[in-house]
């Protein structure tokens, strides 16, 4: 479909994409998750050892889920090509504009 955001020709959109979802702040126990994945929170003891949180049961364990490393790269993934989103919109929007002033269309930025 033409301009559809999955369509590599598809012409440049006046709208920046959507920024990334901004992480949740999770209080638990009085002290906040350094970081979210799936139903775990990664958390740093009063020692400043980490531990890791099942949100749904209860349970702390100081070794690493199983899926942390799994979640981690697919989080990472997802925020990389939202970055990279980003730059491919702020380069057409550059180039629209070389190609508007060079032609004498638009205002100068």
């Amino acid at each position: 479909m033409l301009g559809s955001e999955d369509s590599p020709s598809a012409p440049a959109s006046s709208a920046p994409p959507p920024a990334p979802p901004k992480r949740k702040r999770v209080i638990i126990n009085g002290k906040p998750a350094e970081r979210l994945l799936g139903n775990w929170a990664l958390m740093a003891s009063s020692s400043g050892k980490s531990y890791f949180f099942h949100l749904k049961t209860q349970v702390s364990q100081w070794t690493e889920p199983t899926e942390w490393s799994r979640l981690a790269e697919e989080e990472d993934a997802k925020e990389q090509e939202q970055r990279r989103r980003v730059e491919e919109w702020k380069r057409a929007q550059r180039e629209e504009r070389w190609i508007g002033k060079e032609k004498g269309i638009g205002s100068s930025f």
